[in-house]
């Protein structure tokens, strides 16, 4: 049970886990960006509810529900409604969205280190998500000059401090380079409008993932918080030396220090509505000058050397059968 359109980053990871597992069935929830079909026993929902939920299972009858983190805006309803039915519930959260009591899963599937060492439950279970490499051809940069920033959706309690970013970037002032905001909604009522030539907003709804990545040199992304942090994984993989926060789970990613931008303070985050919780983390804030002073060191770094240590650090996070086969192990030993 997951989102399963491909442009986000939890639907790319279910893809991978629908195709590596391999899953019986498929429920979907839809969203504002869409909704991919990837199987004939799919079924599309708007949220699980007790009554669409049976319904699911009676139909498909499965013996394990695996949900990425669709169990968090419900409490304990999916795991309570699969027990009824005695189907055993494995959930991948990510740290953000765990909070001790509001949740119940069968097994909580950690992919991160941070998340593994939050979440206080016996059941747990650390599993770093593997990414489909064939879709991110490899291509060797050479230069510093074309800085991509992936914005997103990303206006959420800042969370990808595109205001730090573009500032950072024009404090830097390195010669010849420019900076791409990648968006997937329109920006200007956020963000404003930035005058400078060097700075350009491209607004690409659902594109296809590694079309995001191509035209770029560098990964500018410095988040204050991110779940898992897919795009570090995915620009790597494309050849992209990244530029990311020096916190967890960012600076998991990443094996060079040089590339990671000195967190100025931490802010505590604990937003809460009609769900349990929708975010429940630090805020891990960086400034224009440090990410200036990154960029710099970046840009006079081996760019091609950086790139390729890229590459070869994705190479360690593919999909193998060996992952596919600890991840169903791991499921097929939940208790009950």
């Amino acid at each position: 049970m997951s989102h399963t359109n491909r442009a986000s980053g939890i639907g790319a990871i279910a893809h991978g886990l629908f195709s590596a597992l391999p899953c019986d069935s498929l429920l979907s929830i839809r969203g504002r960006k869409g909704c991919n079909t990837w199987s004939s026993r799919q079924d599309r929902i708007t949220r699980p509810t007790p009554v669409n939920l049976t319904q699911f299972i009676r139909h498909y009858q499965p013996d394990v529900l695996l949900s990425i983190e669709t169990t968090f805006d419900n409490g304990h309803m999916v795991h309570d409604v699969c027990a009824e039915h005695h189907v055993k519930t494995a959930t991948i959260i990510m740290h953000e969205a765990y909070s001790p009591g509001l949740t119940r899963s069968g097994l909580y599937i950690c992919p991160t280190r941070v998340c593994f060492d939050r979440v206080a439950e016996p059941n747990k279970a650390y599993f770093e998500l593997p990414i489909e490499l064939d879709l991110f051809p490899f291509t060797p940069r050479t230069r510093a000059r074309r800085l991509l920033h992936v914005m997103g959706f990303g206006t959420l309690h800042n969370r990808r401090q595109t205001r730090e970013v573009v500032a950072g970037f024009l404090v830097a002032d390195i010669p010849n380079a420019t900076l791409t905001v990648h968006c997937l909604q329109e920006w200007r009522h956020v963000y404003g409008h930035h005058q400078d030539p060097r700075v350009t907003y491209r607004r690409q709804f659902l594109p296809q993932q590694r079309t995001i990545y191509d035209d770029f040199d560098i990964l500018l992304q410095p988040d204050a918080y991110a779940g898992f942090g897919l795009p570090l994984l995915e620009a790597q993989a494309c050849g992209l030396p990244v530029i990311t926060t020096d916190a967890p789970p960012m600076n998991e990613q990443i094996t060079n220090h040089l590339q990671l931008v000195p967190v100025d303070h931490t802010q505590r985050l604990e937003s809460r509505g009609t769900m349990p919780t929708r975010v429940n983390t630090d805020l891990h804030i960086v400034t224009p000058d440090t990410i200036a002073d990154t960029i710099r060191r970046v840009a006079a770094a081996n760019i091609t050397l950086l790139s390729f240590r890229a590459r070869r650090y994705a190479e360690t996070r593919a999909w193998t059968e060996t992952k596919a086969h600890k991840l169903r192990a791991l499921i097929q030993n939940i208790p009950g």
